[in-house]
């Protein structure tokens, strides 16, 4: 087995370290600890539908702001919390999965894409000192939407529903019709699968 020693990396180390941060299967961003961003590398210009231009020599959320649209968007929140325990701490920070849209560049309406990650942040070390750090993302959004939209009929109390279908005789279709435009999309699917028992 070929090994290669201290002496063999000026020569390439460089380029190498460069090469495999550029090509590396895994979505890497590179920021300060000011939240400038520093560098990207391909495969998170790919998942991010983005190119080095948008991104390098920017604030991080500036980049990436919440979705306006979203009156629950806390991604920006979450992201600058955990990096602020990477700073606080200089050690890594595992986030959960987040829920954080990404803006559609070429949209002239400002429209943002769903997405849903598992992020981790870590810190690049010089003598003990934090000089960037690594923003490493996965994409989970499709698990994390089939996650979503699975029906968990176990844990979903259908009482209510299976008493009112039980009446459908005397209510008539027209009224159960009409009761389901009114519930949510779980509950309507049940209703519709005891529609669908009941016939």
């Amino acid at each position: 087995m070929r090994t290669i020693n201290g002496d063999h990396l000026p020569s390439y180390g460089e380029n190498l370290r460069e090469a495999a941060f550029a090509d590396a299967p895994h979505g890497y961003l590179l920021i300060d600890p000011e939240l400038i961003i520093l560098d990207v590398n391909q495969r998170y210009l790919d998942l991010t539908a983005t190119c080095r231009s948008d991104l390098v020599g920017k604030a991080l959320f500036e980049a990436f702001p919440d979705n306006p649209a979203s009156l629950l968007a806390d991604g920006v929140r979450n992201l600058r919390l955990s990096l602020e325990t990477v700073l606080k701490t200089r050690r890594p920070h595992a986030m959960a999965v987040q829920k954080y849209d990404i803006p559609i560049r070429d949209s002239a309406d400002g429209r943002f894409e769903e997405r849903f990650w598992r992020p981790l942040n870590s810190p690049v070390l010089r003598e003990g000192q934090i000089i960037a750090m690594i923003h490493h993302v996965e994409n989970v959004t499709d698990e994390t939407i089939t996650q979503r939209d699975q029906l968990d009929l176990s844990r979903f109390d259908a009482a209510p529903l299976i008493a009112f279908t039980a009446c459908m005789d005397v209510y008539g279709p027209r009224l159960i019709a009409t009761v389901c435009l009114a519930l949510d999309r779980r509950s309507r699917l049940l209703m519709y699968i005891r529609l669908l028992r009941a016939a």
